[in-house]
């Protein structure tokens, strides 16, 4: 009847001698991969397949993705071929770490890492919240119960800790899971004090935007118009938003910049860029601004144009031109005609 379970294992895969803690994910139809604690306590990564049928195939590719230490390892999908790696490392501090398994298996080289927890981190479990937002928690040992969040980008690189809390003060929080009920709440059961069982729900508020930057349309003389788009809003009213320019890389708003004032959907928009030195090289960013601070995007070079909008007319046989960003009156352009 429905619910049965077969009385023997469809097929067995040995896939290591010391596979401690594993953690398994599929990474694109019958391609599997399982992240473990391994020979010597090396955080590995192997991938192997299973047909639909239960048939599973050896090894397809390995990588090591902590070659010292590495407990309680759980792994998730960031964007396309890219993910992430939350366990407990070297000195039982929390490390997650990226890279790439394609849908063939092949695992990359770690692309970036960040150390979240410098003291104890026991038990780690972790989700996505929202977009490129993603909460761990985990036990700190004979202290409390935490949980910290950091953004992951479709890329690979890991922004800062973007914030800490604790789920339990006491001396219990012990094998956390973590789950996520929408995307600004998540919800944490653990093994409380006096071996309890408790589940909380906690508030995720702030979570960064998200904008990219796009190239520079009716660069005329002294003007150019910039354009951006907001590609996320995060969880948190979007105050301002517009672009920045500069002459040297990475502009702010501490440099030129217009506001086009708050944002309440994402999506593409412009900005006026004024007061430009033709000829000269600028760059340029899309900026917006929430709760968690100002969100830049990527760095677009453009040269103010030297040829501006203006009048050209012909007196006798020269032709004469005026730019209308000019004195009044003044001829700046002449061409003998035959």
């Amino acid at each position: 009847s429905s619910g049965n379970i077969g009385a023997t294992a469809l097929d067995t895969f040995a896939y290591s001698g010391t596979g401690v803690t594993g953690d398994l994910i599929n990474i694109s139809g019958t391609t599997y991969a399982v992240a473990y604690r391994g020979p010597s306590g090396v955080g590995r990564v192997l991938t192997f397949s299973i047909a639909a049928d239960g048939t599973t195939t050896g090894g397809l590719d390995a990588s090591d993705f902590d070659d010292t230490n590495c407990t309680y390892p759980r792994i998730l999908n960031v964007s396309g071929d890219v993910y992430v790696i939350a366990y407990q490392g070297t000195d039982d501090d929390g490390f997650a770490k990226t890279m790439t398994i394609d849908s063939d298996g092949t695992i990359s080289a770690v692309i970036d890492a960040l150390e979240f927890e410098t003291t104890n981190c026991l038990y780690v479990d972790m989700v996505s919240v929202t977009g490129d937002t993603y909460a761990v928690v985990y036990w700190k040992s004979s202290s409390s119960g935490n949980l910290v969040t950091f953004t992951v980008s479709s890329a690979g690189a890991f922004s800062a800790v973007l914030g800490t809390s604790e789920f339990e003060s006491t001396t219990f929080g012990a094998w956390p899971s973590v789950i996520t009920i929408s995307s600004t709440i998540i919800c944490v059961a653990y093994q409380g004090v006096d071996i309890d069982g408790f589940a909380k729900t906690f508030f995720i508020d702030g979570l960064p935007l998200a904008v990219t930057t796009q190239t520079c349309e009716a660069v005329v003389g002294v003007t150019a118009t910039g354009r951006g788009n907001i590609t996320n809003l995060g969880n948190s009213s979007v105050t301002a938003h517009g672009h920045v320019w500069g002459t040297s890389l990475n502009p702010t708003t501490g440099d030129s910049s217009v506001d086009n004032g708050a944002a309440s959907a994402t999506g593409a928009f412009t900005s006026d860029l004024t007061a430009l030195i033709p000829g000269t090289v600028y760059y340029t960013r899309a900026y917006a601004i929430n709760s968690v601070g100002t969100s830049y995007g990527a760095n677009v070079r453009f040269t103010a144009a030297l040829t501006r909008a203006g009048i050209i007319w012909m007196e006798g046989s020269n032709f004469r031109g005026f730019d209308e960003n000019a004195i009044e009156g003044k001829y700046i352009r002449t061409a003998d005609v035959d």
